[in-house]
């Protein structure tokens, strides 16, 4: 109940509160959930800053906060689940490739 209700303050409250800090206040606050265990917090988190960041080299920090979360997820999978984990950091990876490849901070 607690998890849920802390996920829900989070959708609702973060928007706001992330306009108005910088780019290392919110790659921080990604990086505090993730250390939390909020991993699909904190991918939704970098997910809904990098589709609002106006500047690409914003937008190429949350991506990378993104492939931070697919990585660490490789790690967290019970192994049964793991190929899985390891194919979907890879799929995340090659869409970064994809749209931020030529980009000096990529």
């Amino acid at each position: 109940m607690l998890r849920s209700s802390c996920i829900l303050a989070a959708c609702v409250v973060l928007p706001a509160w992330a306009g108005a800090q910088s780019l290392d206040e919110q790659i921080g606050f990604g990086q505090g959930l993730i250390q939390r265990g909020y991993h699909d917090l904190a991918e939704e988190f970098y997910a809904k800053q990098r589709d609002g960041a106006a500047k690409d080299s914003e937008k190429v920090a949350f991506a990378l906060g993104i492939l931070q979360v697919k990585s660490d997820g490789i790690d967290r999978a019970p192994a049964e689940q793991r190929a899985k984990a390891v194919d979907d950091a890879i799929a995340s990876f090659e869409v970064f490739l994809k749209q931020y490849g030529a980009h000096p901070e990529a």
